[in-house]
């Protein structure tokens, strides 16, 4: 039976069946080229920085690695530029090997097209599983790692390494800027990064345009950011322990060196929606998506649709803006976080189910808010 399970779920894969396709040019931990036994499994988990559910799934793939031990080896591999991926791991700790394959060769062959994404490799080269890495259970990979199913084949033919020598890499420089007490390092790229913030004890991560960073850093709608030279600035910034919104003209003066511009806040006249709290026994808890252990915040969007997962009432009323276009505020002091659950398709259904689900009355009005220019410095 065992035979025939493996048979089957070979045929039904739609990659190839021999894994000598997997390329890595260069190492980010273990800095240089780990050995790989050629009896041991290999699990390769296709993943980015900026992917939230990636970082979730690394987490849980540390755990199968604590169950299986020496006999699984796992490989977290990204095409992203190494300096990136070097800085993404300034303030969390590496707990797979972590692998660049820059040239895309891997990702392109096995037809990546979402990640989180895994496959496992028997130590005779064949691929016995392939799917999110989050679906695999204890048992599951148990049931795989049958030693006494597979012969063994040399590593040469699961993974090529190639000499760092031979791969053309972008070249960035990462630097580290203090003012006031507070450190930043930068990477600033020509390049489009997509936007994806993090937090790690007290640590905060920000990738995307200069739009984005600013706006997530200083807790700010999108809309409330105006680019003055359309500006196609991108970069990857980590922000070392927490600052408070007192200090925000100090963050913005080292994002604002990071990249080279000058920004400036003005108080424009706005329509908002006050968002003011009535009930808040009706706040949902915030273990009802339980996404993130360690009550780090993390959302997903869809059509008008928008489910969160940790967040307070002011980080909220944010997210809601960025992903409604309009502009929503608080100015209560419930600092609680709490799960959130909404459809946005129209305003009126929006303040239906604020006020009868979480116990939040939505007040429209024209009132003087802070916003952020950006332009180049001459």
């Amino acid at each position: 039976m065992r035979i025939l399970f493996v048979l089957i779920l070979l045929f039904c894969l739609d990659i190839p069946i021999k894994a000598s396709l997997i390329e890595v040019q260069s190492w980010i931990n273990p800095t240089n080229a780990p050995e790989i036994k050629n009896d041991q499994f290999i699990m390769v988990d296709f993943w980015a920085t900026w992917c939230g559910p990636c970082i979730k799934a690394m987490d849980h793939l540390y755990e199968l690695k604590k169950v299986t031990k020496d006999n699984i080896v796992f490989v977290s591999l990204t095409k992203e530029n190494p300096e990136i991926v070097k800085q993404f791991f300034t303030i969390r700790q590496a707990k797979t090997m972590i692998a660049i394959d820059y040239n895309e060769n891997t990702f392109n062959k096995f037809k990546v097209e979402s990640i989180p994404f895994s496959v496992l490799i028997a130590p005779d080269g064949e691929i016995i599983w392939e799917g999110n890495p989050s679906e695999m259970s204890f048992t599951k990979i148990k049931s795989l790692t049958d030693y006494s199913t597979y012969k063994n084949a040399p590593v040469s033919d699961k993974i090529k390494i190639f000499k760092p020598e031979s791969v053309k890499v972008t070249k960035l420089d990462s630097k580290m800027l203090e003012y006031n007490g507070f450190r930043i390092s930068f990477i600033n790229s020509k390049d489009p990064i997509p936007f994806n913030r993090t937090e790690e004890k007290g640590n905060i991560q920000l990738s995307g345009s200069i739009n984005d960073i600013i706006a997530s850093a200083l807790n700010m709608p999108k809309t409330d950011i105006t680019n003055l030279n359309n500006l196609n600035l991108y970069g990857y910034l980590t922000i070392f322990d927490k600052f408070s919104t007192s200090s925000s003209k100090s963050l913005l003066k080292l994002i604002d060196d990071a990249f080279h511009v000058y920004s400036t806040e003005v108080i424009t006249e706005k329509e908002i929606y006050s968002m003011i709290l009535v009930d808040s026994t009706m706040l949902w808890t915030p273990d009802l998506y339980e996404w993130n252990v360690d009550l780090s915040s993390s959302f997903i969007a869809w059509d008008s649709n928008l489910q969160a997962d940790n967040y307070n009432i002011q980080d909220f009323a944010v997210l809601l803006s960025n992903n409604t276009g309009l502009r929503f505020q608080y100015c209560g002091n419930d600092n609680t976080k709490h799960d959130w659950n909404l459809q946005f398709e129209n305003i009126p259904g929006l303040f239906t189910q604020l006020k009868d689900e979480y116990g939040i009355e939505l007040k429209k009005e024209i009132t003087q808010t802070p916003s952020i220019t950006i332009s180049r410095i001459k």
